[in-house]
């Protein structure tokens, strides 16, 4: 947290300042009422008056002060929650496709949902209640100080104890927020696959399950919560005890003070709020410092993510182009996590601007090779050449320019069409309008700001497919990868957006063949048949 902090430090500190003097206006407003009990006693109206006056005028003060912080304080606290956010939206963004890949993707929308509202709730929010409390507790030891140097040094043995107590449950509350955390994750990931599963589940009427396997996340969600809540209930009686203790020591060492006529009657009411400020403060202390330290395990898990995935120094720079155009040599590759050896020892040489068709059994490596050539999986044996240099030499940014891969599930962001062509790109209308045309979509300024839908609903399977080729056809790549890419289109409909590249003089295309419509067949340069 300290690093996110220290980038809004000015903010921090005007904050700090503020808290300290809403601190100081209620000490003083203790001194204040002291007073007005004295001169009452004394029958002194015209400092009655006064003091009554400044005492409300405090309290004013204090409830403008206020009112700034809830509105600076909110500012401050999504400040961080986004610079969190924007720094793991942006070391995601640094991952490989075979890494991200390899994991459930719903623990980063738990990280960013849940852990962040807990960094927020329990993190930032405490660290003004800490800073308050003990800029509260320090003013009134001072202020008790000026009162009677024993009452100061009492105040400070006991708030000691109090402090300490509570601490014996810090390293069970660390355990209790870690577990918490994953079970934050393991909830998402299970509603998220089953909730992702209704067509099926529907289908065969299981539907059931989903609100079963849910049910059961969600008692060991409820029981994660309990943990913790035991130990912070036990952290929160032990600072109780000890600060009732405190405070009835005090105000009894006070009376008898004022009983021997060592101090003024309305000093009692005095010592008894800031005994109060100094007690409830060093009291909740552990409690507000168990809050901050519970989100620890979470700022480890970040910290230790961004290390992880450090953006890499690939070569970023221009590569001479050489020969040749595009390679596999003696390639072998097993997908992560498994021992199947999937691709063998395979090599070919692809020339540039000629169409090749990938034909073999099911299950024969042709998605695989696709998905190696467009430097999807970067852990393979052997070397991958394009342009003369290994894949692996390539930025990704620099491959992604250059080669494009289409398989049968094409992504969309939620937005327009518009937005789903330009991504972070800018194109003119005409662009936008012929490359709609190209692939046989409406091109009208009315289907441009068509909203598309999470997932696509909004879309047919063939109009998804025929937007992600106009987003590729728009930044022109040089080697054009089909895996089922025209899957969900009608027929005469693929076979002409096929023949849309395959008659490219100016592009490689390499095409799995899922059942090759007879009139493409004879525009392809090369068949390569594969075995298992």
């Amino acid at each position: 947290m300290k690093t996110y902090i220290l980038k809004s430090r000015y903010k921090f500190i005007f904050l700090i300042f503020l808290l300290v003097m809403v601190a100081a206006l209620q000490v003083y407003s203790a001194v204040v009422m002291a007073n007005i009990i004295n001169a009452i006693v004394a029958h002194h109206l015209n400092v009655f008056c006064q003091q009554m006056l400044l005492w409300f005028l405090i309290w004013v003060v204090i409830a403008g002060i206020r009112f700034s912080l809830s509105i600076l304080e909110t500012n401050f606290e999504q400040g961080i929650a986004n610079n969190i956010r924007n720094d793991l939206v942006e070391t995601i963004a640094n991952e490989s496709y075979e890494k991200y890949n390899s994991q459930d993707g719903t623990k980063f929308v738990s990280w960013m949902n849940n852990d962040l509202q807990q960094v927020v709730d329990k993190g930032i929010t405490y660290l003004y209640v800490v800073t308050e409390s003990i800029s509260s507790i320090v003013l009134s030891l001072i202020t008790l100080w000026n009162y009677n140097l024993w009452i100061m040094l009492i105040s400070i043995v006991l708030a000691a104890i109090t402090l300490y107590l509570p601490s014996i449950l810090n390293r069970r509350l660390a355990k209790t927020s870690a577990a918490l955390s994953r079970q934050n994750e393991g909830f998402v990931r299970v509603a998220s696959d089953l909730l992702n599963s209704f067509n099926m589940l529907f289908s065969f009427n299981a539907l059931s399950l989903m609100k079963k396997k849910i049910n059961q996340e969600a008692g060991k969600l409820k029981a994660a919560y309990v943990s913790q809540a035991k130990v912070y209930g036990g952290i929160a009686v032990l600072g109780f005890l000890s600060n009732i203790i405190s405070q009835i020591s005090l105000t009894g060492l006070t009376g008898l003070l004022v009983y021997k006529g060592m101090l003024g009657i309305g000093v009692i009411y005095s010592v008894s709020n800031l005994t109060g400020n100094i007690f409830n403060g060093v009291g909740n202390l552990p409690n507000y410092l168990s809050y901050i330290k519970s989100t620890e395990p979470i700022f480890a898990k970040f910290e230790k993510f961004i290390a992880e995935n450090a953006s890499s120094n690939s070569n970023s720079q221009a590569l001479t182009v050489a020969e040749p155009f595009l390679a596999m040599k003696d390639v072998e590759f097993k997908y992560p996590n498994t021992q199947n050896i999937v691709i063998k020892d395979f090599s070919y040489n692809f020339e540039q601007n000629k169409k090749y068709l990938l034909d073999g059994d099911s299950g024969c490596g042709k998605s695989t090779i696709l998905k190696l050539l467009a430097g999807y999986y970067p852990s393979y044996n052997g070397k991958i050449l394009f342009e003369g240099h290994d894949l692996n030499e390539y930025a990704p940014q620099q491959l992604h320019e250059n080669i494009f891969y289409l398989d049968q599930h094409p992504q969309v962001i939620q937005g327009t069409v518009r937005d789903n062509l330009e991504l972070i790109d800018d194109f003119t209308e005409q662009q936008l309008k012929q490359v709609l045309k190209q692939v046989y979509l409406d091109d009208s300024d009315e289907f441009l700001n068509t909203n598309v839908e999470k997932g696509g609903s909004s879309l047919s399977g063939g109009q998804l497919q025929r937007l992600a080729l106009a987003r590729a056809l728009l930044r022109k790549s040089k080697v054009f990868l089909l895996d089922e890419g025209t899957t969900g289109i009608e027929t005469k409909t693929a076979i002409e957006l096929e023949q849309l590249l395959l008659k490219d003089p100016n592009k490689t295309v390499i095409v799995v063949n899922h059942g090759e419509a007879e009139e493409n067949m004879k525009l392809f340069d090369h068949v390569i048949n594969l075995s298992k």
